[in-house]
């Protein structure tokens, strides 16, 4: 399936290069001496910073660490930070929206396979675009469940700081099935999908937090940047991937995180397995139990297969590296 976006270019002058310290430091402090000119009222009044999110997004350090593969300027976390730290000393709230901005462009970076990185983020630095949060991950009220190539999304999410304003977001929704999280991305004005500027805290009050509301959202696949077993397995495979090409010179403590990595996607993937090959008959009726189908077989399969190297020996192990750090004992199974 293609990429589409719906989102508008916007028009504007062109941005600032920052391609340099010198040029970083020069846009920090303009806009830091921009943002700590009203600080105070704004502060007093609260309310959505949009004038302010514009002030931002015309600096150009919404693409400070946007790859250059991608457009952006590439450069490094020590470098933010420092722009960062400069920007909270004017204003904390604003601070904290360009913060999270990056942090969902990390996001995209960690989760993402190379082409949503291209997808999302060469648009990101094309269309001025500035992104909000919905990971909350221990906020589990909203839900993914899949539904033909791409999954829908309902229910609320809370402390979604830079939602209220935000051009596209990151989320997390609960997988029942596996027990896990689904993070995706996806526009802010998305059919069925709700924003309440509802932060009323007595502190940080311009983050554009809020409340977001899912109501049966679509998510295409090219959205969902971690089908949950999936991506373990991926990581695991990557972890073994370079455990084997240490060589000799692999550790103990090398081959014991593949094990906890492979254990992770055993535990997600074992529980996946189960669950959905058992709700397809829910999901299709009575008449999908025929024999002539033959859909038995996925649920068979997953439960015969899952028995061999018992999972209950994987999730001690991740138990006692959780409390004590320690990793799993070599055995043939592992």
């Amino acid at each position: 399936m293609p990429f589409h976006h719906s989102a508008s270019h916007r028009p504007g002058t062109k941005l600032p290069t920052l391609s340099s310290l010198a040029q970083i430091e020069q846009a920090t402090e303009a806009l830091a001496q921009a943002l700590a000119a009203n600080a105070i009222e704004r502060d007093r009044a609260g309310g959505h910073a949009a004038a302010e999110r514009e002030l931002i997004r015309a600096s150009g350090l919404l693409d400070l660490t946007t790859p250059r593969a991608y457009g952006g300027w590439g450069q490094s976390w020590e470098t933010f930070y420092a722009s960062l730290r400069r920007i909270a000393q004017a204003d904390s709230s604003l601070a904290h929206l360009y913060a999270f901005h990056h942090l969902q462009v990390a996001t995209i970076l960690l989760y993402g396979r190379p082409e949503q990185h291209e997808f999302f983020l060469r648009h990101t630095v094309e269309r001025r675009l500035f992104w909000g949060n919905v990971l909350n991950p221990n906020d589990k009220r909203a839900l993914a469940i899949e539904d033909g190539e791409g999954w829908r999304i309902s229910g609320p999410k809370s402390y979604c700081s830079g939602s209220v304003g935000s051009d596209h977001l990151t989320f997390s929704a609960w997988h029942e099935p596996s027990q896990s999280l689904l993070i995706g991305a996806l526009p802010s004005d998305r059919a069925g999908l709700s924003i309440r500027a509802d932060w009323d805290a007595f502190g940080q009050k311009q983050t554009d937090s809020g409340t977001v509301i899912f109501d049966q959202v679509r998510l295409q696949a090219h959205e969902v940047l971690v089908r949950p077993a999936e991506v373990l397995a991926d990581l695991a495979a990557q972890a073994i991937d370079q455990a084997l090409a240490l060589g000799d010179a692999v550790t103990a403590a090398d081959r014991g995180r593949v094990a906890i990595a492979v254990a992770e996607a055993k535990a997600v993937a074992h529980r996946a397995a189960v669950e959905v090959s058992s709700q397809i008959f829910e999901l299709t009726g009575a008449s999908a139990t025929s024999s002539r189908f033959g859909l038995d077989r996925f649920w068979r399969n997953a439960r015969v297969h899952t028995l061999h190297d018992p999972i209950d020996y994987k999730l001690r192990d991740l138990g006692r590296h959780a409390l004590t750090g320690s990793f799993p004992e070599p055995t043939s199974y592992s």
